[in-house]
């Protein structure tokens, strides 16, 4: 994968990821349970699923006339490396991640999660040396 996922792209893939496949009927259960501002229209869904389909993101097996079971063909780890490409390829950073994360320090941005993972992440990086 080699482009950065749109957000609606990443909520209906972070819903499927580590799920059986799902019917759109459950996929649209299960992202207004998960994130409760989303409030899309069933063809609005349709739309998304049939785009992420065309783009490679999902893929769809007929189950009947009306219902079609989808998978993930990206893995959470291939959007995540493709986001931090991204990212670190903006010229407001320059290519330096470090530089991008001390914003975010610096804006108030990281949660707890956050800094505890950096900081496990620190201190492996530190052994590693």
């Amino acid at each position: 994968m080699n482009r950065r996922l749109a957000d609606s792209e990443w909520v209906i893939l972070k819903t499927l990821w580590g799920q059986p496949p799902m019917t759109m009927k459950q996929i649209v259960h299960a992202v207004r349970a998960k994130h409760g501002g989303v409030e899309w229209s069933y063809k609005t869904y349709h739309t998304y699923l049939r785009n992420m389909t065309k783009k490679g993101l999902l893929t769809a097996e007929e189950r009947n006339l009306k219902d079609k079971l989808y998978f993930p063909l990206v893995t959470e780890q291939d959007a995540l490396y493709a986001e931090g490409q991204e990212l670190a390829k903006r010229r407001g950073f320059f290519g330096s991640v470090g530089r991008l994360l001390l914003a975010m320090a610096d804006n108030g941005q990281l949660t707890e999660q956050d800094k505890t993972e950096m900081t496990a992440l620190a201190r492996r990086f530190e052994a590693e040396s």
